[in-house]
């Protein structure tokens, strides 16, 4: 692993992944001191804020807080609905809000940042949830954002400066809705944690407890990243969705007049019934795990790789040539009656069954010679698989040990788009 990267053991370290599942997550918060103000460095920096600012223009709306004296700016793509700038959209602006005293605030660094980018999906890929992150710079002595929860789980990544944080108990155990949820002052009660983080900590923060974090005398630069987790009631959600999908009875309208009020009638009742013991009984839970797989990689972002080599760069492939899969790729595959699937970020390619065993390899290899492709596959159609998934960035190229005359080429139906 490059010292660029990150992953989940080199994030939570020197705790342990098997102790943190078990005694942590979703449980209680953690508080990771290191002593080492480097440990992000070459991840993202106070440096890099207005490189990434300029080149991927985020527009920003004021957020005010009641309980502090301060604003932040929260910074969002330009498309998105109800985001604007009081002011010229530029660095130079933004410098002034800041000088201010007001906390820059940006959503969806991963789409804007290739470190952080390739920190996200390392950490999709070991933990099979969708994962996001947001940048908060704040000047000395303020306070950006008041008491809240989260509904999300939260790994806070102190980069530079530092911030004394006030952890509360929990407002409510594991909640379900997807917003940010600020906490009157007088609800909150005595904190159960109260620490000073300095640049190269970590602080772990199950969704449902409040706290609140403030800038004292150095000014801090902090990234949040938020894993929205799939829960049990997406997973029956989506068995639901399959099922309804099959039985008519599930589509159906709730009978005219049924919501105004008064005695639930027993007809209703008994069809209530009825429709539970269907899903009971009719509900599977491959079906609801294969929906949310979809979701899960439909979802999921392409990152930049080598998806325009020249063509001449992959017809050298040979089956001496070095193949290997991005690091924290995920794919996965699906098997078909007639037929075979491979399904990654962007793309799902559909082949005959003879290329089950050689997508199943790949799906969990890391790096192969294409002579290595099992099954009972001739050469042509081992370069030929090896090509494709090249072109489409499952694969790529480490080395040409051997490069030759290339065979001519046996047809791979065309991937299909996931919608």
């Amino acid at each position: 692993m490059s010292e660029l990267d990150f992953d989940l053991a080199r994030l939570i370290w020197p705790i342990d992944s098997a102790s943190f599942f078990r005694d942590t997550w979703e449980k209680k918060p953690l508080v990771v001191s290191r002593n080492q103000p480097d440990y992000y460095a070459r991840l993202f920096s106070m440096r890099d804020v207005d490189s990434m600012v300029y080149f991927t223009r985020p527009r920003f709306s004021g957020i005010r807080t009641e309980s502090t004296p301060t604003e932040a700016l929260r910074g969002n793509f330009p498309h998105d609905e109800h985001m604007f700038f009081e002011g010229q959209n530029n660095v130079a602006a933004l410098s002034s809000q800041y000088a201010q005293g007001k906390t820059i605030f940006v959503h969806k660094l991963e789409q804007r940042w290739k470190s952080v980018a390739t920190l996200c999906r390392d950490l999709e890929a070991t933990l099979h949830h969708p994962v996001n992150a947001s940048m908060f710079l704040t000047p000395r002595n303020s306070q950006g954002v008041s008491a809240h929860f989260d509904a999300v789980e939260v790994f806070v990544l102190q980069l530079e400066g530092s911030k004394h944080w006030r952890i509360y108990k929990s407002g409510i155990d594991l909640p379900l809705k997807e917003a940010y949820e600020p906490i009157p002052g007088e609800q909150i009660g005595e904190p159960i944690h109260e620490v000073h983080i300095k640049a190269g900590d970590l602080i772990y923060m199950p969704r449902g407890f409040i706290h609140e974090a403030f800038a004292t005398d150095e000014s801090s630069l902090h990234i949040s990243v938020a894993v929205s987790v799939f829960r049990w009631a997406d997973l029956m959600r989506a068995a639901l969705a399959r099922l309804s999908a099959n039985d008519v009875r599930f589509r159906q309208a709730v009978p005219v007049g049924a919501l105004a009020g008064g005695e639930i009638s027993e007809a209703l009742r008994a069809q209530f019934e009825e429709l539970l013991q269907e899903f009971s009984q009719g509900a599977r839970i491959e079906d609801a795990m294969a929906a949310l797989s979809d979701q899960f990689l439909g979802d999921m972002a392409v990152l930049p790789g080598a998806h325009f080599l020249p063509p001449e760069e992959i017809d050298r492939i040979d089956v001496d040539t070095v193949l290997e899969k991005p690091r924290a790729m995920v794919c996965r595959v699906i098997q078909e009656a007639a037929s075979v699937s491979i399904q990654f970020p962007g793309n799902r390619m559909r082949a005959p069954k003879q290329l089950g065993p050689a997508l199943e390899f790949i799906s969990k290899a890391s790096r192969f010679p294409v002579s290595a492709l099992p099954g009972s596959l001739s050469d042509n159609s081992k370069l030929t698989l090896a090509r494709r998934l090249v072109r489409d960035g499952l694969l790529r190229i480490v080395d040409h040990p051997g490069a030759r005359t290339n065979p001519a080429a046996e047809e791979i139906p065309e991937a299909c788009p996931v919608k």
